[in-house]
């Protein structure tokens, strides 16, 4: 099997949400675009954390209120929920090297970001399993 980088199967441009948006929006988002995970940007267009459907879910779980009291509404955003830690590759990374980082920190998906750190797509599970397909039905 020949190399291969992200940059031949990652996701781009990435689809972002800002840390300040409801989480309803970015709940949203995910299931409109039927995506699991979304890069969380700061006011600079930075990189802060990723929001997973798993963070939304435990999130909304644990602020669950009682739907017949209007007083208890708690207004949760994509930054009260996302995982602050986040680990990057960029489009140089090798396939390999990135489904190393996946395993190492069992996760399912890298957000790919340039030499000024801006995100510029994603790298995820489905992509390496496209490209071992691919790979497999040419053999």
């Amino acid at each position: 099997m020949p190399t291969y980088f992200v940059r031949d199967i990652m996701s781009a441009p990435a689809l972002t949400i800002h840390y300040e948006a409801d989480l309803d929006e970015a709940a949203a988002m995910l299931e409109s675009n039927q995506i699991r995970r979304l890069p969380v940007l700061d006011d600079e267009g930075q990189l802060v954390g990723i929001l997973t459907q798993g963070d939304v879910r435990v999130a909304s779980m644990a602020t669950a209120v009682d739907p017949y009291d209007a007083a208890a509404t708690t207004w949760l955003t994509a930054g009260d929920a996302m995982t602050h830690r986040t680990f990057t590759v960029t489009a140089d990374t090798s396939v390999v090297e990135a489904v190393k980082m996946m395993l190492a920190h069992k996760i399912g998906g890298l957000p790919v970001v340039d030499d000024a750190g801006a995100v510029i797509g994603m790298v995820t599970e489905t992509d390496i399993f496209r490209l071992v397909v691919r790979e497999w039905s040419e053999e």
